[in-house]
């Protein structure tokens, strides 16, 4: 994927890391002295991304400083919404303006190895949802597979039986399936009133008449953080990561 958009959906609170994230927001928390944001934008930038948009929400003040360092090629939309929606609602305020262009998804409490958006991205490779196989955790979203290797369910209640593994919450999707999605998430919060939902109902909802497969981390690091422990896990990890030069 030669020339791409990327979008980071940062607009939450992060409560779980209070009172960490009564000063600064969740994006921002800092693994191995670096913010979880920041992880993020060097991947996705020395990856090739041509533009990188920040949904930010809570305390956007902080992340719309933090991004300016970065110059034009990252911009902030302001979810002003924050406190009632989720990254569902984010996600269309990112992608409305990205029509007939390659895009890289993720969340914004993710921290990843650089190495991963570089292999999601190389050409013709389709779209994808970067996948841990063969492990389950509760709280993550989880993707069974069906006997042709696409990817045909993605949600959190999944049960270990069926769950081929885990998303990471990073994705690479093409404009037809990205325009599919939009619509979806359209659809769900113009005309059935649904603003409170993740951008992954959305996308397991297109999933049928898609042909979306799993990108193996090949036992990559990452860790998506909702609490002290996943800072701790993070931090450990991370401290071994050499992240890219910006």
């Amino acid at each position: 994927m030669t020339d791409f958009r990327a979008i980071v959906l940062a607009a939450g609170v992060g409560s779980r890391l209070r009172p960490m994230t009564d000063a600064i927001p969740k994006c921002l928390v800092p693994i191995d002295g670096r913010p979880i944001l920041g992880w993020q934008l060097d991947a996705l930038l020395s990856a090739g991304a041509g533009q990188v948009t920040v949904v930010a929400g809570y305390r956007a003040p902080q992340v719309l400083e933090f991004c300016h360092s970065y110059g034009d090629r990252v911009g902030v939309v302001v979810n002003a919404d924050y406190a009632t929606t989720n990254n569902m609602y984010s996600f269309r305020m990112g992608a409305s303006a990205l029509n007939g262009t390659d895009v890289v998804l993720c969340n914004g409490d993710v921290v990843f190895d650089p190495s991963i958006v570089q292999r999601l991205v190389e050409p013709e490779r389709g779209d994808l949802i970067a996948v841990e196989p063969g492990r389950y955790v509760e709280e993550s979203m989880k993707v069974v597979v069906d006997a042709d290797g696409r990817i045909v369910e993605l949600n959190k209640r999944i049960d270990a039986r069926r769950a081929f593994g885990v998303s990471i919450d990073v994705y690479r999707f093409g404009p037809d399936t990205l325009d599919a999605i939009l619509r979806t998430a359209n659809r769900l919060i113009d005309e059935g009133e649904q603003r409170n939902l993740w951008t992954e109902v959305a996308i397991d909802a297109v999933l049928a008449n898609a042909d979306v497969r799993p990108h193996d981390i090949e036992g990559r690091p990452w860790v998506e953080i909702d609490n002290f422990d996943d800072l701790a896990d993070a931090n450990r990890l991370f401290a071994a990561v050499v992240g890219p030069a910006r």
